[in-house]
């Protein structure tokens, strides 16, 4: 069973929506904590932000965003 993956074999629109989707719904529910990151840290944490916890839930997101991508894309690079 070959494993390699290609951006060419799947529809443009389910990789941009899939991709898209996920992080946009992210940026919408948390947008002024993300802004307040803008700042700094410790700015963000003066105006109320749980700093660890944005932390760790933005790079939940990022991997499970990188992850959805390469389940629908299929890992790329990989040759026998």
């Amino acid at each position: 069973m070959k494993l390699d993956g290609a951006i060419d074999r799947i529809q443009p629109s389910r990789l941009g929506a899939v991709g898209a989707g996920t992080i946009a719904a992210y940026g919408l529910w948390s947008h002024r904590s993300l802004d307040a990151f803008l700042a700094g840290e410790s700015a963000a944490e003066s105006l109320g932000v749980p700093v660890a916890r944005m932390r760790r839930t933005t790079f939940l997101v990022a991997a499970f965003s990188t992850a959805i991508l390469v389940s629908v894309a299929g890992v790329i690079g990989l040759s026998d």
